[in-house]
């Protein structure tokens, strides 16, 4: 009898295997990108460095605590889990390395919801900090379900690199909450 978890993993993969379009994965080669190493880590810089111009010093403490402690869990779990990717017969491109959990789904979520969680604490018309929201969670969900058509990833994969994005975001608002008490301040 196949553990439910990987009868599911395997289920998903096959089924988006057999629907696979080339022009869309042409397209979602891309997308995924925006949660790769390169572009992660761009966009964070120069945000951090944004704030550290800006002495906001606390959302600069709370996007190093989502992205990179984001980032370390993933990889230290990729270590200790090892678990192998999907066959290359169902991947779109070769990926190395361990498969859990998903970074590109970690690190996206740990940015980009950081991000937006800036966006809400700004001065700005209600219908604008929603567009932003959904916007933020159609990329974070575009990405995460790239990771699976491209058959790089099982969903437990991805799954799991979603929770840990979703913790490390709420870590990094607990530490800018942190930094205004220590600092007697209240961000806007």
């Amino acid at each position: 009898m196949m553990n439910p978890i990987v009868a599911l993993d395997s289920q998903i993969l096959q089924t988006l295997y057999a629907m696979r379009d080339p022009a869309l994965v042409h397209a979602l080669i891309y997308i995924t990108e925006l949660g790769g190493t390169v572009v992660v880590g761009g966009i964070s810089a120069c945000v951090g460095l944004w704030l550290l111009a800006k002495k906001r010093i606390e959302y600069l403490a709370g996007l190093c605590v989502s992205v990179l402690g984001s980032a370390a869990v993933v990889f230290l779990l990729k270590a200790l889990v090892h678990r192998t990717r999907p066959p290359a017969f169902f991947q779109a491109y070769t990926e190395t390395g361990a498969s859990f959990p998903s970074a590109h789904a970690a690190v996206s979520l740990a940015l980009y919801g950081f991000l937006l969680y800036i966006i809400w604490r700004m001065p700005i018309r209600k219908e604008w900090q929603i567009a932003k929201t959904v916007a933020v969670f159609v990329l974070v969900a575009v990405i995460a379900f790239s990771r699976l058509y491209l058959g790089v990833h099982f969903f437990s994969d991805v799954i799991g690199g979603l929770a840990i994005g979703a913790l490390f975001v709420w870590l990094g608002i607990l530490t800018v909450k942190k930094c205004e008490q220590l600092l007697g301040t209240t961000s806007r």
